[in-house]
């Protein structure tokens, strides 16, 4: 027996394999993904500070650009008003795995709200928010190629139609009477945004810190 599949079925089950293989089950990656493949392109909302608690990495990092630029500032006696920026998260600072897989890369923005002191250090109070789109990205090069090329395919998909045909008994090797299976439809995807609302964090104010210029965003991939 000859069987097959026709449309989309094939980038479909490209994705459920990487579901499947990369991603935690009921985690907030296959969460983003099943909602990216339903269509809907509804807003998804999340928290950069949740993910700071979440990712030490993360939140190392984004700390310590934040005081990078607050020196910078602070030495061209910028007022604390203007303290604002922008922090690149590229995927390489990421080592919580599902938020890596669910957003990407990330441009957070940010402004000083206060500085103050404790008895522990001194302090940075700061508001955090993040618009970024949940898309794929099949142009970069990449080993993960087929898997971003397949969900670009899944916005705009055909039918599958599964086909059979049985052997021919009168000639070993041939087959006859195609025979046509059922047809499944898959659902448009679609991109959407990931929104996290402004929020304020208490961050260390680091010492010794190297003051730098320019906004350190980074492409979303």
């Amino acid at each position: 027996m000859l069987s097959g599949h026709t449309g989309s079925w094939g980038d479909n089950e490209i994705l459920e394999q990487a579901r499947i293989a990369t991603m935690r089950p009921g985690g907030r990656a296959e969460a983003y993904l099943n909602h990216y493949r339903q269509g809907s392109g509804a807003d998804v909302h999340f928290s950069v500070k949740q993910l700071m608690d979440e990712d030490q990495s993360v939140k190392a990092h984004i700390t310590r650009k934040i005081n990078e630029m607050v020196a910078f500032f602070e030495n061209s006696g910028t007022p604390m008003s203007s303290m604002i920026g922008i922090v690149g998260l590229a995927q390489k600072y990421f080592s919580n795995i599902d938020w890596q897989y669910a957003t990407g890369s990330l441009n957070i923005k940010w402004s000083v709200v206060d500085k103050f002191e404790r008895p522990n250090g001194r302090f940075l109070l700061v508001e955090l928010s993040c618009v970024n789109v949940y898309r794929w990205h099949p142009e970069a090069d990449r080993y993960t190629q087929c898997v971003h090329q397949a969900a670009q395919n899944l916005q705009k998909p055909a039918s599958d139609f599964n086909v059979s045909a049985p052997l021919n008994p009168m000639d070993i090797g041939s087959y006859v009477g195609l025979k046509p299976g059922k047809t499944q439809k898959f659902p448009a995807a679609r991109n959407f945004k990931m929104i996290s609302k402004p929020e304020r964090v208490i961050l260390p104010k680091l010492s010794g810190i190297p003051n730098v210029s320019g906004s350190g965003a980074v492409s979303s991939v």
